[in-house]
């Protein structure tokens, strides 16, 4: 008999955030036991509470192309063209501690508008340096796109991507500096080195780093309980599952599991610490199934600060007119 449950995620969102019934890829370069005296038939347990009110920063961005372009370098000399995006990212953070939970300061919200332009023009240095800015006259305001290349991105879709999470490691090395955080949270993988207490959240798996034999234990996880830590590349990183909120009886067992990593520059005793302090402060913040249709991996601080962050990307639909009306323009300059 097959058995049906339910995967709690809005189907807008894509696959599964965990699929359980995904099997494991090639495993190597992942090292599983690396923590002493750990059982992998027996959850960590959930830590208590550390004494005080810890500071933490929730970090993320967002991003959105508002439309895509072809470029083409005209005059003599080779025939230099690509495809192009103009995108529009966002990059701010929450603060948690004794004063309570609030936005990170004006200062630390970065917006940037990027012209990303791949194809041989994209790759080739000279063409991309007479790529000027894209001027764009908005309502009140001057949107201003600047060139980019895809910097080995496999498309200008990934570039901007890529653009968004290297702001993001940027604000939490700003954030980690002033050494007033307990825990950095970044909604991601960790993927530009960042430095510990930062941890990335990844919310939903692309690949699977447990054998058969070792992810039964993900069934067994109860709130604020995770498994092991073990090792993996690219860059290395400690990594771990921990539990963020039970799951219906309706639901399948990787719902509210979510995977985290820290940076192996730290040694094993201190991604230890940190791997027991996330265990023992994230729960709280897990999200509603009623408020977020991502719940209750993505955290509340997270999904507010999502929510803020689209307001500084603009109009959608304005944003998009004026681009149109500033290339017809151009074209009819051109062409005049």
């Amino acid at each position: 008999m097959i058995e049906l449950r339910i995967d709690p995620w809005d189907p807008e969102y894509g696959a599964s955030p965990l699929a359980e019934a995904e099997a494991a890829d090639d495993l190597a370069g992942v090292r599983l036991d690396v923590e002493p005296g750990a059982d992998w038939d027996v959850p960590r347990p959930a830590p208590p509470a550390p004494p005080g009110t810890p500071a933490l920063a929730f970090v993320d961005g967002v991003r959105r192309a508002e439309l895509r372009l072809t470029a083409r370098r005209a005059g003599p000399g080779p025939d230099l063209a690509g495809p192009a995006v103009a995108g529009t990212l966002a990059v701010g953070a929450v603060l948690a501690g004794p004063g309570g939970v609030r936005l990170c300061d004006e200062a630390d919200i970065e917006v940037a508008r990027l012209l990303v332009v791949g194809g041989t023009l994209g790759e080739d240095a000279a063409g991309m340096a007479e790529v000027p800015p894209l001027t764009v006259p908005c309502g009140r305001a001057l949107l201003i796109f600047e060139p980019a290349g895809r910097d080995g991105e496999p498309d200008e879709l990934g570039a901007l991507q890529a653009a968004m999470r290297r702001a993001e490691a940027r604000l939490a090395d700003r954030l980690l500096a002033g050494g007033a955080h307990d825990l950095v949270v970044m909604d991601g993988p960790l993927s530009f080195g960042t430095r510990p207490p930062a941890l990335g959240l990844v919310k939903r798996a692309m690949r699977a780093y447990l054998p058969p034999e070792r992810a039964g234990i993900l069934a067994r996880l109860g709130v604020g309980e995770r498994t092991p830590l073990f090792r993996i590349r690219g860059p290395e990183r400690w990594t771990w599952y921990l539990r963020l909120a039970r799951p219906r009886r309706v639901e399948g067992h990787m719902a509210g599991v979510v995977r985290l990593e820290v940076s192996a520059g730290c040694d094993l005793a201190a991604a230890r610490r940190l791997a027991d302090l996330a265990g023992a402060l994230l729960p709280r913040f897990a999200s509603d199934r009623m408020r977020d249709p991502r719940a209750p991996q993505n955290l509340y601080p997270v999904g507010e600060l999502e929510r803020q962050l689209h307001r500084r990307l603009g109009d959608r639909a304005l944003v998009r007119r004026s681009l149109e009306v500033e290339i017809d323009r151009r074209m009819e300059a051109t062409h005049a």
